[in-house]
């Protein structure tokens, strides 16, 4: 593989086509990755460099930055994601009081909720059974004295995303509730324009739009190829859209 090639060939299980590398914006006048890259970070369409160094300076000079992460400007913290993954697929239960919810062991010893509706701050916590899901996310260790939450950016936090029984059926819900906000009779783009505005508080750009509909419309036709009935089809197609706008870099970090 040459690093300086702006197109790399992808074998994921089989031969592929090629592939153009992205870049946000703007990107340098040479087809290097690299150097495009290092020209895009310090560009003033990307602020979040200049954000990023101001708050490292000012821990510097102050010992504690003007955002606690130095790093970047935060993982939402596991009980705020939880509960906007929960908001945004419509299920939240924003009562408030009552019992705490219990959680419900798995053979395998994982620690699930069985009601996925109620905000964390109610889940019963007890130091032998934290909740799986929340323990991936920097859920704080009870066993100790935790006066400061530690954080992190694992691979294993972008696969529970991806494969946690959680995200996936609240995927499903988010699906189903821009159907009905949007109506029976509403296109594909206002459809993808409402889950963004939900999801990620803001219209999709053009180019978003159109990658959408276009994933949207290719998954929907490997679905019917595979014998699956157009409706449902339709259905799963925007389901994977909607679980994908959950697992996105924006909805996990707080700019």
């Amino acid at each position: 593989m040459n690093p300086t090639s702006a197109d790399w060939q992808l074998h994921l299980r089989r031969p592929g086509g090629r592939v153009t590398a992205f870049l946000p914006n703007a990107v340098g006048e040479t087809a290097g990755l690299w150097l495009a890259f290092a020209e895009w970070l310090p560009s003033p369409d990307h602020p979040l460099t200049a954000r990023v160094i101001v708050n490292r300076v000012w821990q510097h000079h102050f010992g504690r930055g003007i955002v606690a992460t130095p790093d970047n400007f935060g993982a939402t913290e596991a009980e705020s994601l939880r509960d906007a993954v929960i908001a945004v697929s419509g299920q939240l239960d924003d009562k408030r009081g009552g019992p705490p919810v219990m959680l419900e062991p798995l053979p395998d010893g994982q620690q699930t909720i069985p009601n996925q509706q109620r905000r964390s701050v109610y889940l019963l916590a007890r130091r032998s059974n934290p909740a799986t899901f929340m323990r991936v996310f920097d859920y704080p260790v009870i066993d100790v004295n935790c006066t400061r939450r530690s954080t992190s950016a694992t691979p294993l936090q972008s696969l529970t995303m991806i494969n946690s029984e959680f995200v996936t059926a609240s995927a499903a819900h988010f699906s189903q509730w821009v159907q009905t906000e949007a109506g029976p009779k509403a296109k594909l783009p206002q459809k993808i324009t409402i889950a963004y505005w939900t999801a990620l508080s803001r219209a999709p750009s053009a180019a978003e739009l159109e990658l959408a509909q276009d994933h949207i419309q290719h998954l929907s036709t490997l679905y019917e190829q595979s014998g699956t009935k157009a409706d449902d089809a339709r259905q799963h197609s925007f389901e994977n859209f909607a679980h994908m706008l959950l697992c996105s870099n924006e909805f996990l970090y707080v700019d």
